[in-house]
């Protein structure tokens, strides 16, 4: 719903307004949560880029791990 409510101004930013969008969830999920705590909101923007970086390399390594699956299976029962 954000990402909607704030598409004119991601647009405008090429895409970089997202990462102001998860640091304010990320400081919002610190203040309701006692065991995760932000020191302030450009420390929550580096924490959602952060973790932005990591689901993207995760998300990179497990496709390319089913498309070398599909690969396989495809030479296998091929034949």
């Amino acid at each position: 719903v954000l990402v909607l409510l704030t598409l004119p101004v991601t647009l405008i930013t090429l895409g970089l307004f997202i990462f102001v969008i998860n640091g304010l969830l990320f400081w919002a999920v610190a203040s309701l949560f006692d065991g995760f705590r932000v020191a302030g909101f450009w420390s929550a923007v580096g924490g959602a880029l952060v973790y932005s970086i990591i689901s993207w390399a995760l998300s990179a390594l497990i496709l390319k791990k089913e498309h070398v699956s599909k690969s396989i299976q495809h030479r296998i029962f091929s034949t």
